[in-house]
């Protein structure tokens, strides 16, 4: 019989790019301070770093590899949970967020997976209608780690 060993941060942290590695240390330190449970786990593309809370089983913060990039996906949940960070995110994140397509559900409530439910929260006043499976997800580069300032 196998046993299968807990991943942990540490686990996770050699296969981060050297300079992004403190951002995903204090990110996470963050999220775990927040009430995040913290999950390191293998996928087909890499590890991954998941943060979600007791109560709701959804992912709310992941850090995960898309063609060896380092990336960070953002459910819909943690914006409306933390809806008051939303105007501060760097712009590279807000043009993200406009790129994502809108929920269908908000179109015609059939043609989306029952499962769904519309995501609705604004930024510096625009007011969006996001997916709830594909909200956010960017590489994380110099540009997009201007987030954690705003998860803190």
């Amino acid at each position: 019989m196998k046993t299968s060993q807990k991943l942990t941060l540490a686990d996770f942290l050699p296969v981060v790019p050297e300079e992004y590695r403190d951002f995903v240390t204090k990110t996470s330190e963050a999220m775990i301070k927040c009430g995040y449970k913290q999950k390191i786990e293998k996928k087909a593309s890499g590890l991954a770093a998941t943060y979600n809370t007791p109560e709701c089983k959804r992912v709310h913060l992941q850090f995960w590899f898309n063609k060896n990039i380092l990336s960070i996906n953002l459910h819909p949940i943690f914006f409306t949970k933390h809806n008051g960070f939303l105007d501060d995110l760097p712009v590279c994140i807000v043009t993200k967020i406009d790129e994502f397509r809108d929920c269908r559900h908000v179109a015609d409530p059939n043609a989306c997976n029952p499962k769904c439910y519309e995501c609705k929260f604004s930024i510096n006043g625009i007011q969006y209608h996001k997916c709830n499976y594909n909200c956010i997800s960017v590489e994380v580069n110099g540009e997009s780690v201007g987030l954690l300032s705003v998860i803190q």
